[in-house]
């Protein structure tokens, strides 16, 4: 089953929401940047609500787990999702993952702080962001993929206005 826009598009809103706070089971929100728990599924699942249909089977046969990936295959993966946006959804992922990055800069402040506990999950403060831990290398390949260069905060220009000569 190939990758549809429609899943991409849901992608994208879900995400949106978790970065605004995880709708907790119980039935309430946990807050944004609250929890490194919440932090570390944002990458995992952005992918998954792309590539995985709502029985959990894997569209395409493109998925690998960020947990036993190597760089280089998540990378290949996230590549793959890249090509299938149109530029409107790549754009969209784009600040998602500027925001992820922004959100784990607040985490980290928070853990540091004693504001924000680790529960137990391996979030920015506990591992390296680089491509050795499993959060860097799904952050990283994600802004590889898409154009984000996390030093600067910057975006590749998905769509460039005409010139008015």
């Amino acid at each position: 089953m190939p990758i549809r826009r429609e899943k991409i598009d849901r992608a994208i809103v879900m995400t949106q929401s978790d970065l605004r706070g995880f709708w907790h089971p119980l039935g309430f929100r946990v807050g944004r940047a609250k929890s490194s728990k919440s932090h570390h599924a944002l990458t995992c699942n952005l992918m998954a609500f792309v590539l995985l249909d709502d029985d959990g089977n894997v569209l395409d046969g493109c998925y690998v787990d960020r947990r036993d990936a190597s760089y280089e295959d998540y990378l290949a993966m996230c590549q793959e999702v890249c090509r299938r946006c149109t530029p409107d959804q790549k754009e969209a992922i784009q600040l998602i993952i500027l925001d992820i990055f922004t959100m784990g800069e607040e985490i980290k402040v928070g853990m540091v702080s004693g504001d924000i506990q680790t529960l137990g999950y391996l979030g920015p403060i506990d591992q390296p962001l680089d491509k050795s831990s499993v959060q860097g290398r799904a952050v990283f390949a994600l802004a590889e993929a898409f154009g984000v260069d996390l030093e600067t905060k910057t975006c590749v220009p998905v769509w460039v206005p005409e010139s008015d000569s």
